[in-house]
């Protein structure tokens, strides 16, 4: 029982390991394949690849926290903690998916609600989940569409949102939405998924005791909420 544990958990970090890379590289090829078309403008151009040189910063660093996670996992170690400004840490990662959603020639919009804090959080786990929303967010949200990137603080908890236009996940898979389940998906520009992205985040929320919960807002939209209670 034992062996069949830890051969499904090896088999669930090389899963996260494998989708964190997966994106990130597609979108690489489709930007170069895009620049070979001659399909931007000479100042969009310029912006792009600014900002995937950004992003190539931004993965490196996303590489090292989903390693340090896979590491501290299969060695059954504690979490680390890092002392973070909460404002600037959303921000950095609004940045670094910029590169992602210029692509589609999308908006990130960030808001921060409440007063900034500075706070020993699980900054390394916290942006491997963030970064899949927001991946899933860019890869569903229409071409020319808005994505929206919230973090709300109170002296209770802090709650980032990550809304997006698009179409609605299927009320038969609400009930599966966190499960391990391999499902191909296509965004809204035929990138492909496989459905491993949301499992393995809440995976690593439970762990954290980090509530992960979807709802599909009034106005239409799908809405990610992850919230760290603070008592």
């Amino acid at each position: 029982e034992e062996l069949e544990e830890l051969n499904t958990k090896k088999n669930q970090l090389i899963a996260l390991l494998s989708h964190d890379l997966k994106n990130p590289i597609g979108m690489l090829g489709q930007t170069l394949d895009l620049v070979d078309k001659d399909a931007f403008e000479e100042g969009e151009l310029e912006l792009i690849l600014k900002n995937l040189r950004n992003q190539s910063y931004h993965l490196s660093g996303m590489l090292n926290n989903t390693l340090n996670w896979v590491l501290a996992e299969l060695q059954d170690k504690a979490v680390e903690t890092q002392n973070v400004s909460l404002h600037r840490f959303t921000n950095e990662m609004k940045e670094g998916m910029m590169a992602q959603a210029l692509v589609k020639k999308q908006t990130i919009e960030s808001a921060t609600i409440g007063e900034d804090k500075t706070l020993e959080i699980e900054a390394s786990e916290i942006r491997i989940i963030l970064k899949n929303l927001l991946d899933n967010a860019i890869k569903f949200t229409p071409v020319g569409g808005k994505i929206e990137f919230d973090m709300i603080t109170s002296p209770e908890a802090i709650t980032w949102k990550i809304l997006n236009e698009g179409k609605p996940i299927p009320e038969n898979e609400l009930a599966t939405l966190f499960e391990f389940k391999v499902k191909t998906t296509f965004g809204t520009m035929r990138e492909k998924g496989t459905g491993i992205g949301l499992p393995l985040c809440k995976k690593i929320a439970d762990r954290l005791e980090l509530d992960l919960s979807y709802i599909r807002t009034e106005e239409g939209r799908n809405s990610f909420h992850l919230t760290k209670k603070l008592n």
